[in-house]
């Protein structure tokens, strides 16, 4: 484990608030876009209504009709998706960090705990290992296949 995988999570911090930052710009500009188009068609504001929002963000991506696997794309990642992955990896994050501190704690299940965390956290940072400020120490442990007995299977 890192010495110090404080800074394991300061990164993760850093990178979701670019996250979060890109896509309330284009959250933005999506609302911007968005009146714009309904004072064109003489229609209302755009709501807070999801379908909407996706609908706005196909038409500011220009998204083709039918779906090409880039359009697709596009439309799955829509600011409002971004915005609700970055708050439930800051809260594994934040979790992951509590955990962590648990590994001073004395007990065993205090130091598995903190030891779990810290592959948890370095899985996550690996989106992001073409950053500049990526450590090669983050690098995950390779996964192992997931068997039918890790789910308990054969103990009936």
């Amino acid at each position: 484990m890192t010495e110090h995988p404080i800074e394991l999570i300061l990164f993760l911090h850093a990178r979701l608030a670019e996250d979060e930052r890109a896509a309330r710009l284009a959250l933005d500009h999506l609302a911007s876009d968005e009146q714009a188009h309904s004072a064109q068609a003489g229609i209302g504001q755009m709501g807070n209504d999801r379908s909407t929002d996706d609908d706005a963000w196909a038409r500011v991506v220009a998204v083709p009709q039918p779906l090409t696997p880039i359009g697709a794309h596009l439309t799955r990642w829509s600011p409002r998706r971004v915005l609700a992955d970055v708050e439930h990896t800051r809260r594994l994050v934040n979790r992951c960090g509590r955990w962590l501190g648990q590994r001073y704690s004395g007990t065993e299940e205090g130091r598995a705990r903190a030891a779990m965390a810290h592959v948890i956290l370095c899985d996550l940072a690996a989106g992001w290992r073409h950053h500049s400020c990526w450590q090669p120490a983050w690098e995950p442990a390779p996964l192992l296949p997931l068997g039918i007995e890790d789910f308990g299977a054969d103990r009936q």
